[in-house]
């Protein structure tokens, strides 16, 4: 039994989704972070979000938009919920997901978007928002963020008595927890602290943004976040349509925040998903009440980038690296760089957003290229004669700009990606040493076939999600 599997089974014979505090059902919210420090330590992988140290300017908030931090009563018609992983363009930061549907709806509704900074929730952001946005109608939470950076700071003197229920449920869940798996050594203190402290002071707040608002519908760009989760909860309770905007592949094993036995148990599950195609949302298990309302619209950002990109000369052997196995395909990488010809071929590696803070030694060769931020993914792949992964979005969004990939298939996750390109013939390959590798070089009959791209990207995705949320709203 895989670790996803049995956290699913032990979860509901432990009747955790009944455990209270504050009068708060906190399971549903701390599930997810739990089974991520679970996956880290029981299989010995890397964590997912590498650490930066503190910064004075990750604070820093801009004068110049100080009217972004204040949000008025503004009511509207669709709320979308934002993340600040941008990037730059001529007109601005830009989120590559959210500010598409912003500007399909824009036009015909009310259209007011809602970002939070990642400082409490991941340990992954280590500045404030970039100026200046691309986003119109855009309300930024940086300002309450540090009123509840404040507020957990004094939380332990000021709310003592609350703070010691919180350290005693910790004992007893994570006692419970590290029994599933027969270790002591499972330890997630930090997260469940800092998630029932937001979960305690935060649940005004999130009405208030909902009085002030009255969406029709919300939509998320979903990470697992204490405050998105909150959010789906009161929209739920208040019968407001809920869209979560996929942003990475649900597998059968992952994420375990889209994945329960008992859907029943959970109140914080987004009313509709809008995927990317056929084969991204793999249905075992999935936390969806309705499994007609996941509804496949296509990527906006992939549709444009390919459309954009020219043509280039195809030089590099491209690795797209994960957080969580970064080591692990840099040994694979360093390994190849030694058998190829330097004079024919350049290795590219390229880091996940989650390992900037990361430094590879074995990737320091004279045909190695580490790209960190210096060049996007797709400008990457449309140089690449061939990309290898192990599990990552980008290696599905290669496939459809026609890079042959190969899948490792012997290391840690690569079963999403088998459960993903499952029925499809050309164009993905599994290897099992960088040797392998050798063999699909400079081939010309392994270019993916639109017929298989197809079932992993819905094409026309603009037509697609205009019409859908027209439904939604006349439903």
């Amino acid at each position: 039994m895989n670790l996803l599997e049995t956290f699913l089974k032990k979860e509901i014979e432990y009747d955790m989704f009944n455990n209270k505090i504050f009068g708060i059902n906190y399971w549903q919210y701390v599930r997810a972070l739990i089974s991520c420090e679970v996956n880290v330590t029981c299989s010995n992988s890397l964590p997912m979000f590498s650490k930066n140290s503190s910064s004075f300017r990750k604070y820093l908030l801009s004068i110049k938009n100080i009217k972004k931090y204040f949000l008025k009563q503004k009511e509207c018609d669709i709320l979308l919920i934002s993340q600040p992983r941008r990037i730059k363009t001529d007109q601005g930061y830009k989120n590559n997901y959210v500010d598409f549907y912003e500007d399909y709806l824009k036009d015909k509704y009310k259209v007011l978007t809602i970002e939070e900074p990642t400082w409490s929730s991941y340990g992954i952001s280590n500045k404030a928002h970039d100026f200046p946005i691309y986003t119109e109608n855009i309300y930024l939470t940086d300002l309450h963020e540090l009123n509840f950076l404040i507020k957990r700071f004094f939380y332990k003197t000021f709310k003592r008595n609350k703070y010691k229920k919180i350290l005693n449920e910790y004992a007893k869940v994570s006692k419970t927890v590290n029994l599933w798996f027969n270790t002591d050594k499972i330890n997630f203190k930090n997260l469940f602290v800092d998630s029932i402290m937001k979960l305690d002071i935060d649940k005004y707040y999130i009405k208030r943004i909902l009085n002030k608002t009255k969406p029709k519908i919300v939509m998320f760009y979903y990470m697992p976040s204490i405050f998105k989760q909150m959010l789906i909860f009161e929209c739920n309770e208040r019968k407001i349509d809920t869209v979560e905007i996929q942003h990475g592949t649900i597998t059968k094993y992952d994420p375990l925040i889209n994945k329960c036995l008992d859907v029943s148990m959970v109140n914080n599950d987004t009313k509709y998903i809008f995927g990317f195609g056929p084969n991204q949302i793999d249905k075992t298990n999935i936390s969806i009440k309705n499994i007609n309302n996941i509804i496949n619209v296509g990527s906006p950002f992939l549709e444009e980038k390919i459309n954009s990109l020219k043509k280039q000369e195809k030089k590099y052997i491209l690795f797209i690296s994960q957080s969580t196995i970064g080591d692990y395909i840099a040994s694979f990488a360093s390994k190849l760089a030694k058998e190829i010809d330097n004079s024919k071929y350049k290795i590219v590696f390229k880091y996940h957003p989650n390992e900037m803070s990361k430094d590879y030694s074995c990737l320091k060769q004279e045909n190695i290229i580490e790209i960190k931020q210096e060049k996007s993914i797709y400008e990457l792949q449309n140089q690449s004669i061939i990309q290898i992964g192990v599990y990552s979005t980008a290696l599905y969004e290669g496939f459809a700009m026609k890079v042959p990939t190969l899948i490792i298939k012997n290391m840690f996750g690569a079963e999403e990606s088998i459960g993903i390109f499952k029925g499809i013939k050309k164009g993905v390959y599994y290897v099992n040493s960088y040797k392998e590798v050798l063999k699909y070089l400079d081939r010309t009959d392994i270019i993916p076939l639109d017929k298989d791209i197809n079932e992993l990207w819905t094409k026309n995705s603009k037509d697609r999600i205009v019409d859908e949320i027209n439904k939604i709203l006349r439903s």
